[in-house]
């Protein structure tokens, strides 16, 4: 005897189980040509006087299609240089940030910014939002439209992550050339401490990109 179907309970998984797929972005899925990692927004005073908290971002409908553009431009098709496949909330330096990786379109457009990327030229990136609550200064809930690279973003710590490293050596560097021998194991353990999530970021950023 076959066992009685339980028709609502089906229905409520496979609901589940067809939102999980449009929503989700593999990079398997995405096609181009080199990656980028980037921090797209971060917990720290931008150039508007606002800070937008990591913890409000609603990315469900930019996951459906996760572009990349050139300086906001929504309008002209050929601003569309890449799509993002990951998307994650990280500490960096003890503030929150969106950090997004994803590849460049293989157009010529795409391949253009790329080349200046690769080449630590273009270094920036800037979060295109709509905001949904705000308490002061900080905006506390807003939803993802976008991610474009720019000559000059709202947020100057919207870098890429590996030019955060080399700034986090350079500073551990001047650190330690300015101090007093006897004060140097005290200094470089409490640098260690300091620059372990700068490092740590540092090391998954490069890993990506060699294994890619």
């Amino acid at each position: 005897m076959l066992q009685k179907l339980n028709l609502k309970e089906f229905s409520a998984t496979a609901a589940k189980e067809i939102l999980k797929a449009l929503n989700k972005t593999d990079a398997k899925t995405v096609k181009g040509e080199g990656r980028f990692k980037v921090i797209a927004s971060c917990e720290s005073v931008d150039r508007d006087g606002e800070i937008i908290m990591a913890d409000g971002w609603d990315i469900k409908n930019y996951q459906k299609n996760p572009v990349i553009l050139w300086g906001h431009n929504y309008w002209d098709m050929k601003a569309i240089i890449g799509a993002c496949d990951k998307i994650n909330i990280d500490e960096i330096d003890g503030k929150k940030c969106l950090v997004m990786e994803g590849v460049f379109a293989n157009t010529e457009e795409g391949q253009y910014v790329r080349k200046l990327y690769d080449d630590g030229i273009l270094k920036t990136v800037s979060v295109g939002f709509i905001p949904k609550e705000r308490n002061g200064n900080q905006i506390t809930k807003q939803e993802l439209l976008e991610l474009s690279f720019c000559g000059v973003p709202s947020n100057p710590d919207a870098v890429s992550l590996e030019k955060f490293a080399k700034g986090m050596i350079t500073k551990t560097l001047e650190v330690l050339a300015g101090a007093k021998a006897e004060d140097m194991e005290t200094l470089v353990s409490q640098l260690r401490d300091d620059l372990q999530g700068s490092v740590d970021a540092f090391v998954e950023s490069m890993t990506a990109e060699e294994t890619d």
